[in-house]
Formats: structure tokens, sequence, C-alpha cells
């Protein structure tokens, strides 16, 4: 008796969400916590920040103190601290990618790569060389 009724609710969950492509889930204390209308997906903590949105090709995520740490825009991405700050960067063929302080640490622009330590000084600067020799060289360190 109780998977029928299990299952009769499900259906009729996802009749509701196929008729009205509107989902929001809540948490126990009644904040919306995801939020699905269309394409638009919206996640909150339970203080009632956006966490997540996905709108279209766009996705922002964001930590529980409401800083973005992941910001996705057709084929850019930018992944962020808990502070804010850009720690990794693509847009096209060009990769960013730094430290917590900010410094970056690689950039890739097409045959162009750039490794740099945690001070900002350049380690590696490759130009040319196939991508397989670029990601074995920065995978030894």
């Amino acid at each position: 008796m109780r998977r029928i009724l299990a299952a009769f609710v499900s259906m009729a969950f996802f009749a509701v969400v196929s008729l009205s492509q509107t989902v929001r889930t809540v948490n126990r204390y009644g904040d919306a916590v995801v939020y699905v209308d269309g394409n638009s997906i919206r996640d909150k903590n339970r203080y009632g920040d956006v966490l997540f949105v996905r709108d279209g090709n766009t996705v922002r995520l964001k930590s529980r103190y409401g800083e973005a740490l992941m910001y996705i825009d057709g084929n850019t991405v930018r992944d962020c601290n808990r502070y804010g700050d850009a720690l990794f960067y693509l847009d096209g063929n060009e990769v960013k990618v730094k430290n917590r302080y900010g410094t970056p640490l690689v950039y890739i622009d097409g045959p162009v790569v750039r490794s740099r330590n945690r001070y900002g000084d350049a380690i590696y600067y490759f130009e040319g060389v196939p991508s397989l020799w670029v990601l074995a060289a920065l995978l030894r360190y």
C-alpha cells in the first residue's frame, strides 16, 4: 500500500512539474531552497541567500556567505574562492589559474602556457608545445 501511495505521489508531483514548469523546495523554516522555473534554477541556503543560479547557459555558484564561487556564461568560466577572488578563468582557449592571493599560477592562451609559483615568478613558458606535453609538465608539480 505504501509503494502504491508513494508511486501516486511521485506521479502527481511530476505531472504538476511538467504542467507548471515551476518547482520550489522548501526547508524546515519555510525558506525556498530550490526554485526551478523553465530553464532557470535557483538554490538557496537556509537564510534565503542564492547559492546557485542557472538561467539558460549562465550559472552562478556562491558560497554560504553569498560570494560568487563559479560563474559560467557560454564558454566563460570564473571560479572564485570564498572571498570572491577569481581562481580560475576560462574564456575560449584562454585559461588563467590563480592562487588564493589572486596571483596567476597558470596562464594558457592557445599554444602559450605560463606557469608560476605562489609568488608570481614564471616557472614554465611553453609556446607551440602539444597540449599533452603541457599537461604532463604541469601535472608533475
